[in-house]
């Protein structure tokens, strides 16, 4: 048996357990909104902080279960920024929505004093707010050098590096977290999820092209994972330009060697081929054969969406994008024949954020197939523009899926819906 079989066997039993008594966060990839426009807080006498926000988590998607305790907040990124000393703190806080007039402080005060760790960590948090993930690393590393154990800097660190290559640091780098803050348990469930990929792909060989890191099975060598590897970024730059947005710097793509591999990794169901959760994580089917290149289009999309959105984003959207970017049309038409057949759909005004609302397979696998000919809807009535409108509505709004769905409705005519979705079925 396989030494994290028995890891799997108690993680899936423990999801199990604790699905029944806590409610699913939003899934894939559900990250906290983004701080890139936090209010400054205004009292006499008292120099400006800012709210205890922190900017979206990178590994915060897939909990298997575990819940933040009651009362427990996890430590952000503005909690190192508002312990910044002196003038120059109070200056950059004053400033921090001014990025060129902060840039330029910062680089006052690292001539200043050269030993302080601020002006890297508040280059870090610049790099986060633009999505430079791996500028952001460089940074807080640098602080970490002049303020070493810091627990946050490390949950920073650990948070970026827990989705690259280097899981061997993402691990110490969340154990030097986790001594700070026990309580916090989902934490500790994706710490032992990484221990346990550390182990499996330790081994595993890595090759790299145009910002993407993949690693395989050595057993899989003479497979053609250079031309898989080209096809993927040019799958990478096909996803940027589908969704409107500037193409993320750098991806990590894991293939495991079978399902059982990915799931001792993830929090994905037993039915699932392949996951994007800060990294690209594939299940091969064989060891003779490259992934399924569907299944790959499919999590590159969200991969690339995700990256540009930094924020949950709604399940029958991120869904039906990453469908019809990977074409899988072929897959649809038997919930689109139930569609027609019974002149139904689930009512726009009804899909939430989540498919976990839907109590039955059938109804999430409705509105799983329904995101697609929406998406596909859109892009019949207002091409390509319509989807990068609402990509950067998505990004822009404060609520999300509620700014998205009174968008769909204003601007299109819903019950024209069902004669489109009849359309798809003769071709």
């Amino acid at each position: 048996m396989k030494p994290y079989v028995p890891i799997l066997a108690i993680l899936c039993l423990c999801f199990v357990y604790l699905n029944q008594e806590t409610p699913k966060s939003t899934p894939e990839p559900s990250a906290p909104s983004p701080a890139t426009d936090i209010l400054l807080e205004k009292s006499s006498g008292k120099p400006s902080e800012i709210p205890d926000q922190p900017l979206a988590d990178l590994s915060d998607s897939g909990y298997c279960g575990a819940a933040l305790p009651a009362g427990f907040q996890r430590p952000g990124i503005s909690v190192l920024l508002n312990k910044a000393p002196g003038i120059h703190g109070n200056t950059a806080r004053g400033i921090y929505n001014r990025q060129g007039d902060l840039e330029a402080h910062l680089d006052t005060w690292q001539e200043q004093a050269p030993e302080s760790p601020y002006p890297h960590i508040w280059r870090g948090f610049l790099s986060l707010k633009n999505h430079r993930q791996v500028l952001a690393l460089e940074h807080l590393q640098q602080a970490y050098t002049l303020l070493p154990a810091n627990p946050i800097l490390a949950l920073m660190i650990g948070n970026i590096q827990a989705h690259t290559h280097e899981l061997q640091s993402a691990i110490k780098m969340l154990e030097i977290y986790m001594t700070s803050y026990p309580q916090d348990l989902p934490k500790q469930q994706e710490l032992a999820r990484l221990e346990t990929q550390y182990e499996i792909q330790e081994r595993y060989l890595r090759i790299q092209y145009d910002g993407l890191n993949l690693l395989y099975p050595p057993e899989t060598s003479q497979l053609d994972w250079d031309t898989f590897l080209e096809w993927m970024s040019e799958e990478l730059d096909a996803a940027a330009e589908f969704t409107g947005t500037p193409k993320r710097e750098a991806l990590t793509v894991v293939a495991f060697e079978g399902k059982a591999e990915l799931l001792a990794t993830t929090c994905t169901p037993t039915w699932t081929g392949g996951v994007y959760d800060g990294s690209i994580k594939l299940a091969l089917r064989n060891l003779k054969s490259l992934p399924s290149k569907t299944t790959a289009a499919h999590e590159t999309l969200h991969a690339q969406l995700s990256h540009a959105l930094m924020r949950p984003i709604p399940a029958w959207f991120s869904e039906g994008m990453a469908q019809a970017f990977a074409r899988e049309e072929i897959y649809a038409r038997r919930s689109w024949q139930k569609m027609v057949q019974h002149q139904t759909y689930i009512p726009f005004s009804s899909l939430g954020a989540s498919f976990l609302e839907f109590k039955g397979s059938e109804d999430a696998r409705l509105a799983y197939h329904q995101g697609l000919a929406m998406v596909l809807w859109i892009q019949e009535l207002e091409g390509e523009d319509g989807i990068h409108r609402l990509v950067q509505l998505l990004k822009s709004s404060k609520s999300g899926q509620r700014d998205l769905m009174q968008e769909i409705q204003e601007s299109y005519d819903t019950s024209d819906f069902l004669e489109f979705v009849a359309t798809l079925l003769q071709d």
